[in-house]
């Protein structure tokens, strides 16, 4: 009952401008990093690249292939339509990046095990060519390590999530500002929050409250497929940890040891 008694109905407002059907919530978050539905790795977003240069994106499907492409283009590495795709500046200069390290072409094998650095090579190369999103993912991540450390977010992707979907401002009400001005933050009463998700009222129709449709359609369903997307986050703390000192030898035994996890 903790939390629940430091919500306002401001909550219930949010609720309802956040969570309009019943299924398949659609619901915006506070945007970490450059991945998208059907992009959700630097492998993804490779192979669209690799794509566009050999001018095979359309052997998939039109409807595939527009999917794929508006996915990728928020990694900033692509641009375009489906028609007149193109590599970015970003882009070029990226594979420019990995070609160097010998980290273009690898199989998926060992693709996976360099996800990670892939990862931290993108971001490195974004911030010195000031593209304005990965800034802004950067500044994102340091705001998100001044709540918690960067590990229990890596170690609780349900309680990242809750925070992200909850951090985003809708009819004046930012629930996370008010969970954490109250000393109730979301990824402490994460119980509460689905006990209270089954109490709620449910909308004329729907078999399950708007709450409840939040937790599994946004919060479990994007805590599924975090993996990949957890590397760019890991990247960012890499950045974070070097600019405050951390030698590179104990940073690589760090980047190491995150490799190594799922």
């Amino acid at each position: 009952m903790v939390l629940r008694e430091q919500l306002t109905d401001g909550f219930q407002r949010w609720l309802n401008a956040t969570i309009t059907a019943p299924a398949g919530a659609k619901v915006s978050l506070f945007d970490i990093d450059p991945y998208r539905s059907s992009t959700r790795s630097i492998a993804k977003a490779l192979e669209t690249m690799r794509h566009i240069e050999a001018g095979t994106l359309l052997t998939q499907t039109a409807k595939m292939a527009g999917q794929r492409l508006a996915d990728t283009r928020h990694t900033r590495l692509v641009a375009g339509d489906v028609d007149q795709p193109a590599i970015t500046p970003l882009g070029r200069s990226f594979k420019r990046t990995l070609e160097a390290h010998a980290i273009w072409e690898l199989d998926d094998e060992d693709a996976e095990r360099h996800e990670l650095p892939r990862n931290i090579a993108l971001l490195l190369r974004a911030l010195d060519m000031n593209t304005s999103a990965y800034q802004e993912y950067l500044s994102r991540w340091r705001y998100l390590r001044t709540l918690r450390p960067a590990q229990e977010w890596f170690d609780d992707p349900d309680g990242l999530i809750m925070s992200l979907v909850f951090n985003v401002e809708r009819v004046g009400f930012t629930p996370l500002r008010v969970m954490l001005a109250a000393g109730v933050p979301p990824w402490q009463h994460k119980a509460e929050l689905k006990t209270w998700s089954n109490e709620m009222a449910i909308p004329d129709g729907w078999d399950e409250s708007r709450l409840a449709v939040l937790l599994r359609d946004r919060v479990q369903a994007a805590v599924a497929r975090i993996g990949p997307r957890r590397r760019f986050h890991q990247a960012m703390e890499a950045v974070c940890q070097r600019g405050e000192g951390v030698t590179a030898p104990a940073l690589g035994k760090v980047i190491e040891e995150w490799a190594g996890t799922k």
